[in-house]
């Protein structure tokens, strides 16, 4: 019968395997684990370490990304309308 372990428990395992200071087969003993599993846990947590220090786009990020690429449109035609509203009174006479 196969038992599902969770990703804590299995980080748990690979960073005691990783430190060295057992064996694997003791690691795997003690947690009730095969050797095989200790060692793919171990490869993996090396593997995939380097992810933990990458950003991550949230929601909440993007949505504001968003906002600010929308209000700066909005500002553009409003600095053209302005320019364009100063010509006219300067075409005027009345600035």
């Amino acid at each position: 019968m196969r038992t599902k372990r969770d990703k804590g428990f299995k980080a748990k395992v690979a960073l005691e395997a990783l430190q060295g200071d057992s064996k694997i087969t003791e690691i795997a003993a003690k947690y009730g684990v095969h050797p095989n599993k200790v060692g793919e846990w171990k490869k993996e947590l090396i593997e995939n370490a380097s992810s933990i220090f990458e950003k991550k786009d949230t929601k909440q990020e993007k949505d504001w990304e968003k906002r600010e690429s929308e209000l700066l449109k909005i500002i553009g035609i409003r600095d053209v309308e302005v320019e364009f509203q100063k010509k006219s009174l300067k075409k005027l006479g009345l600035l």
